[in-house]
Parts: C-alpha cells; structure tokens; sequence
C-alpha cells in the first residue's frame, strides 16, 4: 500500500510541518518517487527531511538534487514499512527507487538521519 499522505512542497516553510516523530517518507521528482527512507527512532520525519534538504541546498545533494516534492507516514516500525514499500515499489517497476539503487563504485544511497542501512 503507498504512503498514506498526499505529496508536499519540498522547502524549509512546508517541512516544518512534517512530523516530529519516526516514520518513513519519500522524496519525489515531479510525481516520480526517487527514494524512500525512515526515520527511525531517536530521530524524525521532519529531522531527515531537512537533513536532506541541507545536502541538496549546498549542491551535495547527488541523485536527489532535483527532488521538489516529498510525502510521509508515520510508523513506530519505520525499517519495517521502508522495506514493504521498496518491496512495492520494485514488484510494480521492476527497479528499485533511482536513489536507492547502488551508486557505481558500491557507494551507499544517500545518508538517513538514524538510518544505518547499506544500499
């Protein structure tokens, strides 16, 4: 089942209405989703979100540079609903998320606020 939230405006004004609390999120070109992650807990939603959006402000952002839009859920098994929804994900486009697939070279996805998964 998708997130269960609608899609947002990724900048600083709207995501300091994201949660804080653990849950998962994707980030999304367009309508096109290019990663998901968790938050999981110890840390947020809200607290990845602008995690990433630092990275992206200061051109680090890599695969994810372009991302304009986000949503999110809140979940109190974070790692649990990131895998379904990879699993998702994958059944329906034969692919992972662009930004979660392995970077060349065996470089990780992009950082998780308290996230320690491998790509």
């Amino acid at each position: 089942m998708p997130l269960a939230n609608r899609p947002w405006t990724f900048s600083a004004l709207v995501i300091s209405g994201a949660p804080n609390e653990p849950g998962v999120y994707a980030l999304l070109e367009d309508d096109e989703v290019v990663y998901f992650g968790c938050a999981i807990q110890g840390s947020t939603i809200q607290g990845a979100l602008y995690e990433h959006l630092a990275r992206i402000a200061s051109g680090e952002g890599g695969c994810l540079q372009r991302v304009n839009r986000y949503s999110w859920e809140i979940t109190y098994g974070p790692r649990l609903r990131e895998a379904e929804l990879l699993r998702e994900f994958e059944v329906a486009h034969q692919r992972q998320p662009r930004c979660n697939q392995p970077m060349l070279g065996g470089s990780e996805s992009p950082a998780v606020a308290g996230q320690r998964r491998p790509a």
